[in-house]
Formats: structure tokens, C-alpha cells, sequence
């Protein structure tokens, strides 16, 4: 038996997997970051991503698998 934890999935998405954002518009808009958490509370998920250790939040949709 492993002691890693298992890899969460929200959708497509997995915790470590980097993703471009496709959201027009967006501050960080086809910039690739890093999928650092996955929430969803009230069947309202959302991704938070990394790029260079800022954190920002999105909607899956807003996202795609880089």
C-alpha cells in the first residue's frame, strides 16, 4: 500500500496537470498554469491555478489541458 494520496479530479482536470486559460479577456488569457486546487461547493467547481506562485480561480470551462 502507497502512502502518496490519491490525485483529486474535478472533470478532466487533476491536481499537478498544467492547463492554458481560454477565457477572453482574462488577465492571464492563453498563459499555461499549474492546477493547484479543485473545489466544488453547491455544484459551483471551481480550478485554482498557479502561474509563478500566484493563484488565481477559475471555472472549468474557462480552462483547457495544455
Amino acid at each position: 500500500m502507497s502512502d502518496t494520496p490519491p490525485i483529486k479530479v474535478l472533470g478532466r482536470f487533476k491536481l499537478g496537470e498544467d492547463v492554458i486559460v481560454i477565457k477572453e479577456g482574462s488577465e492571464n488569457y492563453d498563459r499555461i498554469g499549474v492546477v493547484w486546487k479543485l473545489r466544488n461547493y453547491n455544484d459551483n467547481p471551481k480550478i485554482s491555478v498557479s502561474f509563478d506562485g500566484e493563484i488565481f480561480n477559475y471555472r472549468p470551462e474557462d480552462l483547457d489541458l495544455a
